[in-house]
């Protein structure tokens, strides 16, 4: 019987300790993508949005927009020179009309292709 309240004091004991054991959080230096510096991405990286984007909708004119600003639940940022967030693929089509899609940069692009020069 002590035996177990000993094992129930040790586990009550690392519980707290990892409860409060302080986490490594590195900071990060982000800021807001501009448009700018979007479009100095590699043109391999605009290639890759660019064949996601004819694969998803076909072949139609379109903008590549950062930091829409009828989204701006969806940004798009620069941390520490790496480009994350989103992409706009922004299309205007005279039989479809106005139309906007949404890819995620961490997903389609390589940390290379998403380094801001």
């Amino acid at each position: 019987m002590v035996r177990l309240t000993s094992t129930s004091i040790a586990l009550v004991s690392c519980i707290a300790l990892s409860s409060a054991a302080p986490t490594n959080m590195v900071k990060r230096a982000c800021t807001l993508m501009t448009q700018a510096e979007f479009n100095a991405l590699s043109t391999q990286a605009h290639n890759a949005i660019d064949a996601a984007a004819l694969a998803d909708h076909g072949d139609h004119s379109h903008n590549l927009v950062v930091n829409d600003p009828d989204f701006p639940g969806s940004p798009a940022n620069v941390c520490d020179n790496v480009a994350t967030g989103t992409v706009w693929v922004e299309y205007n089509d005279k039989v479809d009309g106005h139309f906007k899609f949404t890819y995620s940069m961490d997903d389609i692009l390589t940390p290379e292709e998403r380094t801001v020069a």
